[in-house]
């Protein structure tokens, strides 16, 4: 019998995971729209706050049944990760800020192109050459979210 750790490793597993991460991250995009503009709610702080809450609850959901490692913050850990987690945190506030003006297939555009800036960072500051996978991946990303929002510029 295969153990949780080696099916998330299997294809299967990994292809699941994928499937889950897309229907996720498509349902928090059409929510937040619906809640920034149908409801007209005027807070998007307020809503990342919440997005952030629930998570950290699931992942200590998780952690506490063993399904994710989360290791102990120490002091290097937490100056490692500050930076990222900051660019992360504007990256939210000003998706959901800019969620209430734009459509969704633009808001899509330019959310791909911080997939693509991410990268090409990466490969400039950090010197660290992306894989051709996902180089073929992002540019597959950034040209389906430009089609569809060409008709928007």
């Amino acid at each position: 019998a295969m153990s949780d750790r080696e099916h998330v490793g299997s294809q299967a597993g990994r292809i699941w995971s994928a499937v889950f991460y897309g229907i996720s991250s498509i349902l928090v995009i059409f929510t937040n729209k619906w809640l920034l503009t149908q409801f007209n709610f005027p807070h998007f702080k307020f809503v990342a706050a919440v997005q952030f809450v629930a998570t950290s609850l699931i992942l200590f959901i998780l952690a506490m049944f063993k399904k994710v490692d989360i290791p102990f913050i120490t002091p290097a850990i937490f100056r490692e990760i500050m930076p990222i987690s900051l660019m992360f945190l504007g990256n939210v506030l000003f998706g959901l800020g800019s969620t209430k003006a734009l459509n969704i297939p633009m808001f899509t555009a330019l959310r791909r192109f911080s997939i693509l800036m991410t990268m090409l960072g990466e490969w400039w500051m950090l010197d660290s050459k992306p894989h051709s996978n996902v180089v073929i991946s992002v540019s597959l990303m950034v040209g389906g979210a430009m089609l569809a929002a060409c008709y928007d510029l």
